[in-house]
């Protein structure tokens, strides 16, 4: 999936996911690779639904001034 610039790049939202166990892969600056195994329960996939949404939270609330799909947002 598409990280938006707004929220960071995607090397910073996998770190905040990894923190919460939650194993991604950042594909350059805004493109990230999830996928789901065989082995994991559909709790597992909440939990990693929660924690992304979770994440995305707190990259909004770090950079109020952000504004969606806008790079270089006026941050003053």
């Amino acid at each position: 999936f598409h990280v938006d610039p707004a929220l960071g790049t995607a090397a910073e939202l996998t770190a905040r996911l990894d923190a919460r166990g939650i194993g991604v892969i950042p594909f350059g600056p805004t493109l990230v690779r999830a996928c789901l195994h065989l082995d994991v329960s559909r709790a597992q996939v909440e939990q990693a639904c929660s924690a992304l949404r979770e994440v995305i939270q707190e990259s909004r609330a770090a950079r109020p001034f952000a504004r969606a799909g806008v790079e270089g947002a006026y941050e003053g």
